[in-house]
């Protein structure tokens, strides 16, 4: 029988885990365990589900304010209000923090973080992600700038709220050079045209993963005309492995970044907007998907468009599955080989 664990056994032995809940039951082994576990426990990424287990964590950070310095990652999974979201952050928000990730719409937020920062001892190089807003905020976007030495994912949305002014100082597309870590950008916009996607990532050359929602108000390009402004007007980058697409796919969206990111090897296509019937844009679109390795694809379709969408794609002999949307009287095209 083993009466004694050395404690450098345990420490690979908890390490193993990334689980927060299985770190807290190892707690319960001993007076020793806990001793070892407790703070290993604040260097895994820490999620808040509830208030409820946010004010557990700043009751913990407050009897032990040392821990917030071994923090490295928090996640907001859901809407907390704003003071319990800053309490955590004047505890929690050290140098040592590399991301804060979820989606947090509150502006003091994000000029708390600031103010951390500059008034702060050690220098905040490690940060990584920083949580985003729903819609564009001036607030996130300077502090995008404050942090954009060292981040190296950015989630932006520039759709505007009605209450919020515009100041051209904000205009963060034009500014992405400035992120020299930059590795994934989700970037969320309403545009008038297809060519204008170009100026948003002609700066990000280090990109590895890109996802885009993004709504257009001109129509779907011929092939032909994609094909011919292509080689003179985009930037070709190498080093994207991954496309995500959310919100509207169209095949000369596709046809543009395929060109732009030679290197793409893997594309998911998640939309809420019904698949576009001209020019092709079906056949297009599978063809892009046919010359991915790997392809998740889940696409809207309208009753009136099902049948001749199922031909051509029974015919094209890509395995597919349907459902019906009862509540939307539309339909679900799934194509996937991972």
């Amino acid at each position: 029988m083993i009466h004694y664990i050395p404690e450098e056994l345990i420490i690979k032995i908890v390490n193993y885990s990334d689980s927060v809940a299985n770190l807290a039951q190892y707690r319960l082994v001993c007076r020793l365990w806990n001793t070892i576990v407790e703070p290993l426990m604040f260097s895994k990424c820490i999620t808040i589900n509830s208030a409820h287990g946010a004010l557990a964590l700043f009751g913990h950070l407050y009897r032990q304010p040392t821990y917030g310095k071994l923090i490295r990652h928090i996640h907001f999974e859901d809407y907390l209000p704003g003071t319990i979201q800053q309490g955590l952050l004047h505890l929690a928000f050290t140098p040592n923090m590399e991301r804060i990730t979820g989606e947090i719409d509150d502006d003091d937020f994000y000029l708390l973080m600031n103010s951390i920062a500059e008034k702060g001892r050690g220098k905040f190089d490690k940060l990584k992600a920083i949580p985003h807003p729903s819609c564009y905020s001036a607030a996130y976007v300077i502090t995008l700038l404050n942090f954009q030495s060292t981040l190296e994912e950015v989630s932006v949305s520039l759709k505007y709220d009605n209450d919020q002014d515009y100041n051209s100082s904000w205009d963060l597309p034009s500014k992405m050079e400035l992120f020299v870590s930059l590795v994934k950008l989700e970037l969320e916009a309403d545009m008038e045209a297809l060519f204008d996607t170009e100026a948003m990532l002609v700066d990000c050359p280090r990109l590895k993963e890109l996802t885009l929602t993004l709504g257009f108000n001109d129509t779907i390009h011929v092939k032909s005309e994609i094909e011919a402004w292509a080689p003179t007007n985009v930037k070709i980058i190498d080093t994207v492995k991954k496309l995500r697409i959310t919100h509207e796919c169209r095949s000369d969206l596709l046809e543009y970044l395929l060109f732009k990111y030679p290197n793409t090897d893997t594309i998911e296509i998640d939309v809420s907007r019904p698949l576009i019937a001209s020019n092709n844009n079906l056949q297009r679109t599978v063809n892009v998907i046919k010359a991915m390795r790997f392809y998740k694809v889940n696409f809207v379709v309208n009753h009136t468009d099902l049948t001749s969408y199922l031909k051509f794609i029974n015919a094209d002999g890509i395995p597919f599955c349907v459902e019906e949307d009862d509540e939307n009287e539309k339909f679900r095209i799934q194509i996937s080989n991972f």
